[in-house]
């Protein structure tokens, strides 16, 4: 299995084209291999990051003793869709509060 933890639209079946198209070039019977036994299932994730304000700073160097000129920080809102999309079973995602669809493309 090979998952994309990003926020690229069809970040699976991009990931599939371009392993499989490499393999292809080291041979050929590889490449067909994996496209036709390894999963690439689509994703999202979103995790918000607003911009870095004086107060992240301060508090990164009083709760940390860091001093970063631009640190990133995250709100704790969190969200991870995958689509139930495996070859050969899967762990159990929902126990780490993924949600599991059949396509993670928003409907109109």
């Amino acid at each position: 299995m090979v998952m994309s933890c990003d926020n690229v639209q069809g970040n699976g079946t991009l990931a599939r084209r371009v392993i499989t198209d490499f393999a292809r070039l080291r041979d050929p019977g590889l490449g067909e291999w994996i496209d036709s036994t390894v999963a690439f299932p689509n994703s999202m994730v979103d995790r918000i990051t607003p911009v870095t304000t004086e107060a992240d700073r301060t508090t990164l160097a009083g709760e940390f003793g860091v001093e970063d000129a631009w640190p990133v920080v995250c709100e704790p809102y969190t969200q991870w869709v995958l689509e139930d999309s495996f070859t050969s079973g899967r762990p159990a995602f929902e126990a780490a509060s993924v949600q599991m669809v059949s396509d993670v493309l928003p409907t109109s």
